[in-house]
């Protein structure tokens, strides 16, 4: 599901106004990279704890 995610956004922001590209954009962007890796991080330290 989350690996959904990264092209959905990258699809959407290309409908955004270019002057977003370096605001909003970017920004949504590299969120959208970093929550898959946050998920996996939380995943693997909660199966290390069990």
């Amino acid at each position: 599901m989350f690996y959904q995610l990264c092209p959905a956004i990258y699809k959407t922001t290309k409908m955004f106004p270019k002057i977003e590209d370096f605001s909003l954009t970017s920004e949504m962007r590299r969120a959208a990279l970093t929550i898959p890796n946050n998920i996996r991080r939380v995943w693997q330290e909660k199966n290390l704890i069990c």
